[in-house]
């Protein structure tokens, strides 16, 4: 039996999907060249805007025509639009055999098996974290494709609650995984030939399990020997410490890099999507890291940062939407993903008027 997966989304999607492989290849798949000669293909899903799951949609209706020439050859989602959505998806695509949430991919070889022989598509969106960090036992004895980046994740949801994000509905809240599951896989990695590793999760920075925080996780991993760079992200403003920026300063194996979204330059704006911090608060951070790894007007390449920016949220004005502007002349950022403002069921925001024009976003 061989498969392939189309991956959409962020890392932690493609985490995900390498994981979901690692389960497939125990259960006797191999990977496939390409749709045409795959028994089984997967949809890797994610919901962040309204044009992604539009895009998955697109996706299965070209996929169909592979079901026709062969009943046989399953198609699956996974991923975050396939917890949003559930049983949606298979009511409204037919040909999918199996939707699996964000905590369900440990159990898609059983669902596909089930499905097969012939108990109609299999839906599982629960989230309990039973099988969150599950890994097959033979894991070790697999085959990795030797991609880059490699990623390691730290942890699985989110406990912020922004109001417009879809993340805590669709990932969960906050579970952190145990650090010594996380340094075996680090360890596993570099055994592999691997010398670099990012740390993913919705926000490495709140990571804590039992008395080990973010911090003290990187101290421990830093110790691997021939792991020579770590890497991680994302970071939300609210929980970068001192004691975090002065550990990325003293362990040389940590790239001084911080993705750290400001999302907006409006007080208001941040009040209104529950962020939790206030634009001088966030720059007390930046100007820290300017006084530890240097300032980059002086010392360009000091460290490494980088931020998110939504334009159109809780009907941002022309006024606010210039001191967003004013924020990223002053912050001098490495690079900033953009979005414009897309409503989320199931959000704080969703009921609220969306007055902004999708032109003027």
């Amino acid at each position: 039996m061989k498969y392939h997966i189309l991956t959409f989304g962020c890392q932690m999607n493609v985490y995900d999907t390498n994981r979901l492989e690692r389960f497939l290849a125990s259960s006797g798949y191999e990977p496939a060249e390409g749709e045409e000669d795959s028994d089984l293909l997967v949809l890797n899903t994610c919901a962040i805007r309204d044009s992604a799951e539009s895009r998955v949609y697109g996706t299965l209706g070209r996929l169909a025509h592979y079901k026709k020439e062969n009943p046989k050859r399953q198609i699956a989602v996974m991923g975050c639009m396939a917890q949003k959505e559930g049983e949606r998806i298979a009511k409204k695509a037919k040909v999918v055999d199996v939707v699996a949430g964000t905590h369900a991919i440990p159990l898609i070889p059983g669902m596909l098996s089930d499905a097969a022989s012939g108990k109609g598509p299999q839906v599982n969106v629960s989230k309990s974290a039973e099988h969150l960090f599950d890994e097959p036992e033979n894991v070790a004895s697999l085959t990795e494709v030797n991609r880059y980046p490699v990623f390691s994740s730290i942890m699985q949801g989110c406990s912020k609650v922004c109001s417009f994000c879809v993340v805590p509905y669709t990932r969960g809240i906050e579970v952190c995984r145990p650090p010594e599951q996380v340094f075996q896989e680090c360890t596993n990695l570099v055994e592999r030939g691997y010398r670099e590793v990012t740390l993913i999760g919705q926000n490495v920075d709140s990571y804590r399990y039992e008395e080990i925080d973010f911090a003290d996780l990187l101290v421990r991993l830093s110790r691997i020997e021939g792991l020579e760079r770590i890497r991680f992200t994302t970071s939300h403003p609210q929980d970068i410490t001192p004691k975090l920026i002065d550990t990325v300063a003293e362990l040389p194996n940590v790239c001084e890099s911080f993705h750290f979204p400001l999302q907006a330059g409006s007080d208001r704006v941040l009040q209104a999507m529950k962020r939790g911090y206030t634009v001088e608060e966030y720059f007390t951070k930046l100007e820290y890291m300017d006084q530890v790894f240097g300032n980059r007007d002086e010392k360009p390449f000091a460290y490494g940062a980088s931020t998110d920016i939504m334009v159109g949220f809780a009907n941002e004005t022309e006024e606010e939407f210039e001191q967003t502007l004013e924020c990223v002349r002053r912050a001098r950022w490495d690079s900033a993903f953009m979005f414009k403002y897309s409503k989320r069921e199931k959000t704080a925001a969703y009921p609220w008027k969306d007055e902004v024009p999708e032109e003027v976003k």
